[in-house]
């Protein structure tokens, strides 16, 4: 299969998603990574190999939700800085927070993060995998230019 795709799509321009929410197996509705780590962790059992919960969905009805946990989130982003251009995120502002945050607006949000370190953050685990691959941080200029497509 990856033979027939490289035929038609070169891999380094290929960037690899991962979502920073969780779906519910009843309704599909989405859950942020950080709603899932506040009201899920539980007293002992969370774990960064993680990537569902039982919940309840919006209804109340007993639901599965499924996500991409750290262990996850660390391996895909291992994989595509070797196998691909880099990665997505969507969206980076679902993440929890390792250190609270205070608007010029006066609005505070506290760290959301669990236990002391950055273990739960899902941008922890993407920056531990970039740097165990040696990839450096892509930079993006705006720009007015188009980039055309015979040039990708």
């Amino acid at each position: 299969m990856e033979q027939d795709g490289a035929l038609i799509l070169l891999w380094n321009k290929v960037a690899a998603g991962l979502p920073f929410y969780g779906r519910h197996s009843t309704d599909g509705n989405w859950v942020t990574y950080e709603d899932i780590v506040q009201r899920h962790h539980g007293a002992g059992w969370w774990s960064g190999a993680l990537d569902e919960v039982d919940a309840q969905d919006e209804r109340g009805r007993a639901s599965k939700l499924g996500f991409n946990g750290v262990d996850t989130i660390f391996a895909r982003t291992a994989y595509a800085a070797e196998q691909a251009g880099g990665v997505m995120i969507w969206e980076v502002g679902q993440d929890c927070r390792n250190v609270p945050t205070k608007h010029a607006d006066g609005t505070n949000h506290v760290r959301t993060c669990l236990g002391e370190g950055d273990q739960w953050s899902l941008l922890a685990a993407i920056t531990r995998a970039r740097v165990g691959a040696k990839r450096e941080l892509v930079q993006f200029k705006r720009t007015s230019e188009v980039v055309s497509r015979e040039e990708l």
